[in-house]
């Protein structure tokens, strides 16, 4: 562990469907092999400024993943609630949560631009026959802060 920090901690969660593969029995194991998807939640976590990244993992839910995700920002970033914790994500409410669990008063939580452009021209649809020039407004009017 390096020492406290009073840098701010920066998050991100997201999960994805993998393969995954259980053998069972003796013989020949492509035989006796069952062949699924799970869900994987990941998780990483760097000092704002710098380079490096800590990765932590789950098939055990959002729960699980926050545990663990607590456990590397204390243990392995030296995080102790002094300094803000900056989530960033698509959106997903279980990855907000985790967050606000996360950093309690000292987190915060933004959408990151891809998954809002994405929300955006979806939602634009319903008031403009125009929706590229919509979004295109609606980035120009986010970038400038209203």
């Amino acid at each position: 562990m390096t020492g406290p920090s009073t840098t701010s901690i920066i998050v991100e969660m997201d999960g994805g469907m993998v393969p995954l593969v259980e053998t069972s029995g003796p013989g020949d194991q492509r035989k006796n092999r069952k062949v699924f998807w799970a869900e994987l939640k990941v998780g990483v976590a760097q000092r704002q400024g710098e380079a490096s990244w800590k990765y932590t993992c789950s098939f055990d839910g959002a729960a699980d993943l926050g545990n663990r995700m607590v456990d590397l920002v204390e243990r392995q970033l030296g995080w102790t609630g002094d300094s803000p914790l900056h989530g960033v994500g698509d959106g997903a409410l279980w990855v907000a949560e985790q967050v606000e669990r996360i950093g309690g008063v000292r987190g915060a939580f933004l959408v990151d631009m891809y998954h809002l452009w994405d929300y955006l021209a979806a939602a634009a649809v319903a008031w403009s026959s125009n929706v590229a020039k919509e979004v295109k407004k609606l980035k120009n009017r986010l970038k400038k802060g209203y």
